[in-house]
């Protein structure tokens, strides 16, 4: 409640998520994911939500809105391109 009243992005704690990998953890190894399925993925979006449903939110928005459909459709170059940029590794970097 207090990042909401606030109107703060919780970049902090979506940075650790990240390095729990819970930022794209369906995406396989080589494109920088868990490679965990989906039944992981509701369950991971499920317990965020339970603490917090905006951060619950942006994991799944993250994922799904964002780099889902380029894995899903994109052929091999994109999905090297822009998956592997989304991963959590790059979303820590500094600057991003």
């Amino acid at each position: 409640m207090k990042w909401d009243e606030a109107c703060e992005f919780p970049l902090a704690t979506i940075k650790e998520l990240g390095k729990l990998g819970l930022l794209g953890m369906v995406f396989p190894a080589e494109y920088g994911g868990a490679g965990m399925g989906y039944v992981e993925y509701a369950t991971a979006i499920e317990e965020l939500s339970r603490v917090d449903g905006s951060v619950g939110i942006i994991v799944a928005a993250h994922t799904s809105l964002c780099s889902n459909h380029i894995f899903l459709a994109g052929n091999d170059a994109q999905k090297k391109k822009y998956v592997s940029k989304l991963r959590p590794a790059s979303f820590l970097a500094p600057g991003v």
